[in-house]
């Protein structure tokens, strides 16, 4: 087999970051922070993969332990015009689509974000009329990747993200002895 197959036959076809948290989250906007900062994560992975995706799922749940009148999910799919690898763009859908999906009230458990449609960035067709802010935009999420890789990760970051982390429940996890 050649080596671009295997490359390819590496690749992802889609990429998640979920969680589960420790508490139940019941303000928008550290729910916001923290699906945006799950969206920075995919897309960095999708551009050290050196691909692009076209969707972005976004799901959140509340605790399915508690009682049904307390129960609540919801998700959406956005699909763009064309694929992209571009953290603002991301966020700005997850975002918009959180807005949408978010009950008042709730405390949400879990949430997390799905990149599909899923293709190699060199197979991608240019358009004719690219504009410069595409190259722009490529040039910003390159510099954002070498700079997090030399400085530590999550030192450059998109302003929603949370500055925190995740806070994942961890109460189960292994001690990890070896």
């Amino acid at each position: 087999p050649s080596i671009e197959f295997l490359e390819q036959a590496k690749s992802k076809q889609s990429i998640s970051t979920t969680r589960s948290f420790a508490s139940e989250i019941y303000d928008f906007n550290l729910l916001r922070e923290q699906v945006a900062l799950f969206t920075a994560q995919s897309a960095e992975k999708l551009r050290r993969q050196g691909s692009l995706c076209q969707e972005l799922y976004i799901f959140i749940q509340t605790n399915r332990f508690h009682d049904e009148s307390c129960y609540g999910s919801g998700s959406r799919l956005i699909t763009f015009q064309r694929p992209t690898d571009n953290t603002l763009e991301f966020t700005h859908a997850a975002s918009s689509a959180l807005r949408e999906i978010y009950l008042k009230g709730y405390g949400y458990k879990r949430a997390g974000v799905t990149l599909s449609s899923i293709v190699p960035k060199s197979e991608v067709q240019q358009e004719l009329f690219d504009s410069a802010t595409d190259s722009r935009q490529e040039s910003l999420m390159r510099t954002l990747d070498e700079l997090n890789r030399r400085l530590g990760k999550g030192v450059l970051r998109v302003a929603s993200e949370s500055h925190t982390g995740v806070a994942n429940n961890q109460q189960f996890k292994s001690p990890q002895y070896t």
